[in-house]
């Protein structure tokens, strides 16, 4: 049942929490059994039924487990006829149901209590329904169901009596950063070594000067960012504390907000990669000019969402969400102009240069790449002069201005520029506490640095087309592409800047368009992505994602969620047990059963992340390294292994602890399992207990702090007994004494006062008293 409901859903059946009570399914042949128990948000209502809807809903759903996708023709089949349907029992929360196939798409329906007395019989039929899930048509979708758009939701958060003081600002910040944040830090490692508390460091990242070099600026600026969020993510021993980082103007909620600051939106980028890899330790905070939304900062830290804007007082949180479908067809450059694509050597560049000419009658195409004549742009000029196209094919470094300007000076009088297509595009994945300002600046020049020249030196030509090649990954943030994510984040804020500016451009973050890359996203193929880039076109958006989505793998947590996608892939609500908890799993286990799950546990992570069939696939005794681990599959089983043990867990524990056999060592010793009891488990309990006597209401001025003295005597006692447990009095190796310092230090006030009694008469009858 780990994945029913999930796989419920991926078949056409969404259910909420509440529906959500089907504990077990057994199969007889062609009969069914199953236990259904209703979910505690549910019982308060069980009063007003004879049988709770949500349980009778769950009863008939083990009709519908095992059911891989829907029909060909886009039917669902639901419970539509109930007939015979007798109550013989109210008030039942936990029910054993049998369902027996009776005449076509009719079963018999049997429901009793746990004791077995009847509840329900009678029978439920099936009939097909035409549905539209989530992602739109069940078959064969349009293109514009894989086109997505950031949106922005509002966030909720409780008001906090937590002070201010839990504020702190790395470096000088501005006026309302640091009117909210009085303790003030060089670097990162004078805070982390600082003895006064705090929970929030904000940073901001330098802001660059509007009027000079912003591709200069935006280097700076993530360069800056990368070494501030390495130093923070080094200092594994501040687990709970929360790194801030503040941008003004980096994203645009809606259509009227402006971005102001595109080299934070490279910034933003980065960080949803280093996010990706280490999750709840960075935030990204994004205010307005309003001087009050600074004050927000620490609700915003609070909130539990890793990306926020502050818009007039509202905390926003960005949301994947469906582009709306195009209103007009995609603007076609005018005849005889010239289409420049950039990164023409590339797969993209020959497909959609392809593309231009056989669908858009493109009839002059210059081409640009960064390499030689010999480079892979020779063949595809061929082909394009095949068509009937005039092509010329130009190599130019577009992170050169003076280049650019070149290239574009060499465009005929006789056929102008009409249409940008950069698709330009350079990769150098790693993990993100591995990278260094020259990896950065490999990936950020030709997409950055180019896409800035074209936009800033076609200013007067006013081509109709501008189309930047971008990445959802910039959206999403994904694991090993921190540098690649900063660069497409640019071109999207680029896009929207231009938009603003009453200039044509489109930024499409595309998908996965090559076998590997980012999990969770469905291989775009050539037909389809022709299709998403018309579509994409026409619909008059600034940015829009080709993205089509791998539901199932996204819905199953086969692969980790971002949280702009929560709003498209909700996660089935199952409830939880407290043993489900880390701390309370371990608390209940021996520590032979804490080495067997732990051990399993390894195993089947590390299969899983590097691809097994079965656990069995990974070799117990070969080390990680050989195994096949390398620095991004190490932080994604560090991930998963500290989100399965509640451990806060290093980068580099795969090469820490090499073997499967030292790193199980390590976590038991982590996790202190003591046959069913642990320090974490104890401290856990302290931890409700605090709660709890916090909770307790002040003593009438009547009763004179009588309870206030009842619980402290009953909690002092209590110390008492596990001191004296842990730390018995022994007596000193030299005099045979009894150590009186311990004695006193262990004891309780009654206990000190008779332990002066017994000493006091003992002494008065001692002959040399």
């Amino acid at each position: 049942m780990d994945w029913a409901y999930e796989d419920l859903a991926d078949a056409g059946h969404g259910y909420g929490p509440v529906f959500q009570g089907l504990e077990s399914v057994f199969r007889r042949g062609e009969e069914l059994f199953a236990e259904v128990r209703l979910p505690d948000a549910a019982v308060a209502d069980l009063g007003r039924f004879g049988i709770h809807p949500a349980l009778l809903e769950a009863a008939v759903q083990p009709l519908f487990t095992g059911r891989s996708d829907t029909a060909r023709d886009g039917s669902v089949p639901q419970p539509l006829s109930w007939e015979a349907i007798t109550l013989h029992a109210d008030g039942a929360t936990v029910l054993r149901v049998h369902l027996t196939p009776a005449e076509r798409d009719t079963f018999r329906l049997d429901v009793t209590d746990e004791a077995g007395l009847p509840v329900l019989t009678g029978s439920v039929g099936l009939a097909p329904v035409h549905l539209t899930p989530r992602g739109g048509a069940v078959s064969a979708p349009s293109a514009t169901a894989s086109l997505f758009e950031l949106g922005w939701a509002p966030v909720e958060s409780a008001d906090s009596d937590e002070p201010e003081s839990l504020l702190a600002l790395l470096g000088e910040g501005d006026g309302a950063l640091a009117a909210v944040a009085p303790l003030r830090f060089g670097d990162v490692k004078e805070a982390a070594a600082s003895y006064t508390p705090w929970d929030v460091l904000l940073f901001r990242p330098s802001e660059p000067d509007p009027t000079g070099d912003q591709a200069a600026a935006v280097h700076r600026a993530v360069e800056e960012a990368l070494g501030v969020a390495q130093s923070w993510l080094a200092q594994e021993d501040l687990p709970d504390n929360r790194l801030v980082v503040v941008t003004g103007g980096a994203m645009a909620v809606d259509e009227t907000d402006d971005i102001r600051d595109p080299a934070g939106a490279a910034v933003w980028g980065l960080l949803r990669s280093a996010q990706a890899e280490n999750p709840d330790r960075i935030v990204l905070v994004d205010l307005d000019d309003d001087p009050a939304s600074a004050e927000l900062l620490f609700l915003a830290a609070q909130t539990g969402e890793p990306q926020l804007a502050v818009r007039a007082g509202r905390m926003l949180a960005p949301q994947l969400v469906p582009s709306a479908v195009p209103a007009a067809a995609a603007p076609v450059p005018a005849a005889g102009g010239t289409v420049l694509v950039t990164g023409a050597d590339g797969q993209l560049g020959a497909l959609f240069a392809r593309h231009l000419v056989t669908a858009y009658g493109v009839e002059h195409v210059m081409l640009a790449e960064p390499h030689g004549a010999d480079s892979s742009a020779g063949p595809l000029r061929d082909e394009l002069t095949a068509l009937g196209a005039t092509v010329t094919v130009v190599t130019c470094d577009l992170a050169d201005r003076g280049a650019v300007r070149a290239m574009l000076a060499g465009i005929p009088a006789a056929h102008p520029l009409t249409g940008v297509v950069h698709t330009e595009n350079v990769l150098d994945d790693g993990v993100f506490t591995g990278l260094t300002t020259e990896r950065v600046a490999k990936v950020l020049r030709p997409k950055v640095d180019g896409a800035w020249h074209l936009h800033e030196l076609t200013a007067e030509a006013r081509p109709e087309l501008f189309v930047l090649f971008s990445s959802v990954v910039g959206m999403l943030g994904s694991p090993g592409q921190a540098n690649f994510a900063s660069a497409n984040a640019y071109l999207d804020a680029l896009a929207t800047r231009r938009r603003a500016a009453g200039l044509p451009a489109v930024s499409l973050a595309w998908g996965r368009m090559v076998e590997g890359g980012q999990s969770g996203l469905r291989l775009i193929v050539e037909d389809e992505a022709t299709e998403l880039f018309d579509a994409a076109l026409a619909g008059g958006h600034a940015v829009v994602a080709p993205a089509p989505l791998d539901l199932p793998a996204l819905r199953r947590g086969s692969v980790p969620v971002a949280a702009v996608l929560r709003g498209l892939v909700p996660r089935a609500e199952r409830r939880k047990a407290s043993a489900d908890l880390p701390v309370d799993r371990f608390a209940t286990m021996t520590r032979t059963e804490a080495e067997t799950y732990l051990r399993d546990l390894v195993r089947a992570e590390a299969a899983a992340i590097l691809g097994h069939a079965t656990p069995e696939n990974l070799k117990w005794e070969v080390s990680f390294r050989d195994s096949g681990f390398d620095s991004l599959s190490a932080v994604q089983f560090r991930n998963r292994l500290g989100e399965e043990t509640g451990l806060s867990l290093p980068t580099t524990l795969v090469f820490d602890y090499a073997s499967p056999d030292v790193l199980v060592d390590h976590l038991m010793e982590r996790l202190d399992v003591t046959d069913g009891v642990s320090r974490r488990s104890a401290l856990s309990e302290l931890d409700k207990l605090e709660a709890l006597l916090m909770a307790v209401p002040a003593d009438e001025p009547a009763d004179e702090g009588a309870g206030h003295r009842e619980i402290a005597a009953r909690l002092n006692t209590i110390l008492t007994r596990w001191n004296k447990a842990r730390t018995p009095a022994r007596p000193d190796a030299a005099t045979g004494e009894t150590d009186l310092t311990a004695v006193i230090e262990t004891a309780t006030e009654n206990e000190v006062f008779d332990f002066i009694d017994r000493e006091l008469g003992r002494s008065s009858a001692h002959p040399n008293h």
